[in-house]
């Protein structure tokens, strides 16, 4: 009671300006202070500004605040929290915030994490600003494409650097991925028999690092349309080594079904089918039972509700699971 009745800096106590009324406590007060009234909110606002001012004021006095130089793009700097030197590309419209370009990752970071380099040489500003790339600052803006084929798949999206003469466009990474599974598509769908088994697995665990993401539909059929035909391919060559590979790539085309694209889970339906129907013409050998096993398993796990949009498909594989192996492993396929 007492707590709610004490005027804090602003001059108002609690009760004041919640109830807008002074509150009757232990201590003597005249009957006339406890009559309600409206609190002019102009100078209650006033008065938290001079506070809050104040405050900051006094803190950054106490702590020798001061305001740091702005940085140029195209200027060297050294990232404290990175340990890496770096180059500034533009200045976000956060305050005191740069994207900070190093090798092939761009960070953002604020000004107080970077220190210039003593070697900045200038580089000349550019006729207009459209070589620059904005900076995106929520998923929803976001490119939904996928990681560049060429580049490190842990890479984030890299931004081009000013020019002095002409305006350099980037690439499209959606496009250039795109185009990267076309060609390797291309590859397996020839009869490449010369083709090294190790190398055509190898080819196969390096395209797991460019999964695109669920948004990027188009890309996503494609990735999965290739990875069925190096998948093929393989067994065309080794048999024991396309089997091993081929529960990885179960798990993985099965969450390709959280995808909300009819045609994207069609196509996984479609491949996971077709694999099944011709990877396991011999079925022998007891690498090719846990293979089965580790198959048959990722498959019925879509059966939870988180899959209940494509559930007409997991059906279908698993029919399919029934119809080439299930006289062989029908033990692994009943609960």
């Amino acid at each position: 009671m007492a707590y709610r009745a004490t005027p804090l800096e602003n001059g108002f106590s609690p009760s004041e300006l919640l109830m807008g009324r002074r509150i009757n406590t232990t201590l003597p007060i005249a009957m006339t202070q406890l009559q309600p009234y409206s609190v002019n909110k102009k100078v209650l606002e006033a008065k938290e500004e001079r506070r809050i001012e104040g405050q900051k004021t006094n803190y950054d006095k106490h702590h020798s605040v001061r305001n740091l130089d702005e940085l140029d793009p195209g200027q060297s700097v050294w990232i404290t929290d990175r340990r890496v030197t770096g180059k500034v590309l533009q200045k976000t419209p956060y305050p005191r915030s740069y994207l900070v370009q190093s090798g092939r990752r761009v960070y953002r970071r604020n000004r107080k994490h970077l220190i210039p380099s003593p070697d900045f040489h200038p580089e000349p500003e550019p006729e207009d600003d459209s070589d620059v790339t904005g900076y995106q600052h929520s998923p929803a803006d976001a490119d939904p494409g996928c990681p560049p084929l060429m580049s490190s798949p842990q890479s984030p999206k890299t931004y081009p650097e000013r020019a002095s003469s002409s305006t350099e466009v980037s690439p499209d990474p959606y496009l250039v991925t795109l185009c990267g599974f076309k060609a390797l598509q291309g590859l397996f769908d020839s009869d490449h028999k010369n083709l090294p088994a190790d190398l055509n697995a190898r080819i196969i665990t390096a395209l797991y690092d460019y999964q695109p993401n669920m948004k990027s539909s188009d890309c996503l059929i494609c990735w999965i349309q290739l990875m069925e035909r190096a998948l093929i391919n393989l067994y065309s060559l080794d048999e024991k080594l396309c089997i091993a590979h081929l529960p990885q790539f179960f798990s993985a085309a099965v969450k390709c079904w959280l995808n909300e694209s009819e045609e994207v889970m069609l196509t996984v339906s479609i491949t996971l089918e077709n694999i099944v129907q011709n990877c396991f013409k011999t079925v022998n050998g007891d690498h090719m039972k846990k293979a089965v096993h580790k198959m048959f398993h990722s498959v019925e796990e879509a059966l939870g509700y988180q899959y209940h949009k494509s559930w007409g498909h997991v059906l279908s594989v698993l029919a399919a699971f029934f119809e080439t192996v299930g006289k062989h492993y029908k033990d692994i396929m009943m609960k």
